[in-house]
Order: C-alpha cells, then structure tokens, then sequence
C-alpha cells in the first residue's frame, strides 16, 4: 500500500508538471525536455558500462631498436650474469661487414618446398651449380651464390632451405636471414595458400623491399595467369611487387619424323626472368644508404630479440635454482621446528623472501599488501588440500624402509617441501607473464598443479628429508634455522 501511494503521488506530481509546462512559455518546455532527454542518455550509458565488458586496449607498438638501445641493454644484461653471445656475435658480424670496402648486398629468397627457388637461382647466376632436384626439400643448408649485375654491382643471393619442411624446423632460421638480408624474394608456383600468407605477412613485417615471385607461370594460360597477378597483387603492400617468372627445366615434346615415325624429346625451356631482372633492377636503384639503413635497423631488431630469449633463458634457470634452494630450505626448516607453531613461523618468512627474490630476478616491483593476500590465498588453499601433501609425502617415505615411527616429522617435512616448490614455480610463471604479482591468478596456478608434477618431486624431496634426519641421528651437524637465512 505505501508503494503504491508513492507510485500515485509520483503521477500527479507528473502530471502536474506536464501541465505547467504545457501552459507556459515555450523556451521553459524545450529546456527542460532537453534536460530530461539528457539525463537518460547519461543514465543509460551509466547502465551499458557496469553490465557490458571492458574492451581491453591493445598494448602500445614497440619502440623501434636503435644501436645505442641494443648495446645498453646488452652491457646491462651482461652485468647481471646473462649469455649475450648470440646479440653480440649479430653486433660482431654488422661491425665487420661495415667495415668491409664494398660488401655486396644481400638477396634472400624464400618459399615453401618445391616452389622452384634453386631453379630460379641457377637461372639468374648461369655459371651456379645449385643442388636441384624434383624431390621435394632438395636444398638442406643454406647456399650463397655471387651475382654481377649489369651495372657493375655484385648481389650475394641466398638460397634457403624450404619452409615448413617436414622433419627439418628452419623456420626460425630463415627469419633470421630475412632479417640479415637487404631484399627479400618470396617464390611461389600458385595462388597462396594459409601458411603461405602467414609466411608473407612476417616478411612483410621486416619493412624492407620485398618482392613476390610467380614462379613456373609457363604452364598457365593467359588467362588464368592475368587472374593469379591479380589476387597475388592483393596480398601485397603498397611500393612492392609481384613478377612472372620461369626458371626453364626440361619439357617432353613429341616429335614427327619425315618416314611418318613419332618418337618423344626432352629439350630445355628458356627461362623467363625479365621481370624479376627489372624488379631487382629498381630496388638497386634506390640510395644505397637507405637499403643499408634498412637492414641494420632489422639486424639490430634480430639482436634484440636473440638477447631477450637470453634473458628469458637465464630468468628461467636462475629462478628454478631459487625455487630448489627455497624447497631445501623449507624441507630443512620443518625439520629444524621443536616448539609448536614454530614450523609456520619459519615457512611464513621463507615463502616471503621467496617471492621477493623472484620478484628481484624479473624486475618487477611488487606491494607488501599483494605478497600476503598471495600468502594468504594459497594458505587456505593448503588447509584444504594438506590431506594430499601428506599423502602424496607419505607414499614417497615408503621407498625408505626402517624408519618407523620417525616417519611423521619427514612426511611433514616433505610435505612442506612439495608447498614450497609449487608456490615457487607459480610465482615465476606469473611473474614471467608480465604485468606484475597477481595474487588471484598466481593462487589459481598454485591450485591447480597436477599431481603428476608433485610425484616427480617428492622423490627428491624424500631424500633430502631422509639425509637430513639421519645427519641428526648420527650427530652430524644438521643445518640449523640461521642457515636458512
């Protein structure tokens, strides 16, 4: 009832209002109908934003690699213990070829498997001997032919193995040498499938010239091959372009001799390469400097990447060493607990230096307040499942006969172990994730490791229990809480 008398007052006030602005002057009926049109756009679009997702922006291009960046980051990271020997020997290679009088430049031709690369080589460097053959994957290494052009010029052309070869990753490789390249040739015998756009699309990526070869366009009609020019051309960026071309090879023609006879013969097609020879030719053309300029900034973008997989490599390994060293300490600490509730203390202030140290190995600063909400959630993740710990420790105790009733401290021990080395392994693979300490995610890893990981452990762990224990039977020095620190 009170309702629905707020519900009637609310209409009569309406309504009353309705009515005054009816009768009175007109500028007050529009002004306050915009008013009202206003405020329920703005409370509509209150509504849309909380019920509809946040669209997540797409993260910022990076900044171009330049020299300066390249080698600062390298000293740094050579500084903090990292391999930089595959970034420094790119730096190596780019300051001996600046220094060479008259280094040639450098064409890289690539395509997939039996496309006609080799062919085409032999084609444009007569006096080469390339290996071809009509089995697919013939070329197996890479192969570097000399060519003198009409201009005086010497081009150093690199014939690549076949991409996405079975059995043979050279993927990675030949991206390596388009990097290191001053023009990149793509040779293929037909309209491009997936992969081979895939394929494209990272050379074009490169920023360099970059030409697409219609290769053994001989054996389409004319037709047909105005149409593959055309949906060729559409894969292609602007300033760059696509040529018909035939490397020759043999054609079997049957021949009519005068007695009336036939008799089959293998003759050699001449290749058609012009407009390859007038592609090249332009691209030659252009400023030197520039094509120079070009491939340095893709030579210093390879360095930079063959140093970041370096440190990522040293992150990896450096932070698996601390994760085994923080699991000893734990096995180590559980033993070392006399009084009661001294286990948690010790545990809770290794856990913590435990991901402050990974926390310093990646870099990436991290709040108190993140550190024990992560504590926190993975604690009462643990009162959940110590069931499992201590099953899974105790299963592994088995191998390890006569201990008898010794067996509880060690099961415990080991347990805590098993804890310690999922929570590490949890926080480098979130902290090498980016985007700092996600407690919630990192708590979910933790969660979620597979039991199969903690059996492959806990043997370990189990030995290390046991040397520990017997080193205090036998009145050895065991290690004491301060070594923990």
């Amino acid at each position: 009832m009170a309702l629905l008398s707020s519900l009637l007052l609310m209409a009569d006030s309406l309504y009353r209002a309705w009515e005054g602005l009816l009768s009175g002057p007109d500028w007050l009926f529009w002004s306050v109908l915009l008013l009202v049109v206003t405020l329920s756009l703005l409370f509509g679009w209150g509504i849309r934003s909380l019920l509809l997702p946040r669209r997540k922006q797409p993260p910022p291009p990076a900044a171009p690699r330049d020299e300066e960046s390249v080698r600062s980051a390298l000293a740094a990271a050579q500084r903090d213990g990292v391999d930089v020997s595959a970034a420094e020997e790119e730096l190596a290679q780019l300051d001996q070829q600046r220094q060479a009088p008259n280094p040639p430049l450098t064409v890289a031709l690539f395509g997939e498997i039996s496309s006609g690369k080799s062919s085409l080589i032999k084609a444009l460097v007569t006096d080469a001997e390339p290996d071809v053959d009509v089995c697919g994957g013939t070329t197996r290494e890479l192969i570097r032919y000399q060519w003198h052009y009409a201009d005086g010029g010497t081009l150093e052309l690199l014939d690549m193995p076949g991409l996405h070869e079975a059995e043979q990753p050279v993927d990675e490789e030949a991206q390596q040498h388009a990097l290191r390249a001053h023009v990149v040739i793509y040779v293929c015998d037909g309209d491009l499938t997936r992969s081979q756009q895939q394929q494209l699309a990272e050379l074009q990526r490169l920023d360099k010239p970059l030409i697409l070869a219609l290769n053994k366009s001989d054996r389409y009609r004319p037709q047909e091959l105005q149409l593959l020019q055309q949906r060729l051309a559409e894969h292609q960026r602007q300033q760059q372009e696509v040529v018909t071309v035939s490397a020759g090879g043999e054609q079997e023609l049957l021949r009519l001799l005068p007695n009336g006879d036939e008799e089959w013969v293998t003759r050699q097609r001449p290749p058609r390469i012009n407009e390859l020879r007038d592609a090249l030719t332009r691209i030659l053309g252009l400023d030197p400097t520039q094509l120079n300029q070009l491939r340095e900034r893709a030579v210093f973008d390879l360095a930079g990447q063959k140093l970041e997989q370096a440190i990522t490599t040293h992150r990896e390994q450096r932070a698996a060493q601390i994760v085994e060293s923080y699991t000893r300490r734990a096995v180590v600490g559980a033993l070392a607990a006399i009084a009661p509730g001294s286990d948690l203390l010790i545990q809770g202030y290794l856990a913590s230096r435990l991901i402050r140290e990974l926390a310093q190995l990646y870099q990436i600063p991290i709040q108190r307040a993140d550190t024990d909400l992560l504590l926190e959630l993975v604690q009462k993740h643990v009162v959940r499942s110590h069931t499992l710990f201590l099953a899974v420790a105790g299963n592994a105790l088995k191998a390890f006969p006569g201990i008898g009733t010794l067996a509880g401290s060690l099961v415990h021990a080991v347990a805590y172990g098993l804890i310690f080395h999922a929570l590490g392994r949890s926080v480098a693979r979130s902290l090498a994730a980016g985007g700092g300490l996600q407690p919630h995610q990192t708590a979910k890893m933790f969660k979620e490791t597979p039991r199969d990981e903690l059996e492959t452990m806990v043997g370990k762990l189990a030995k290390m229990a046991v040397a520990e224990y017997r080193k205090r039977l036998t009145g050895s020095k065991p290690t004491s809480p301060d070594d923990l620190r």
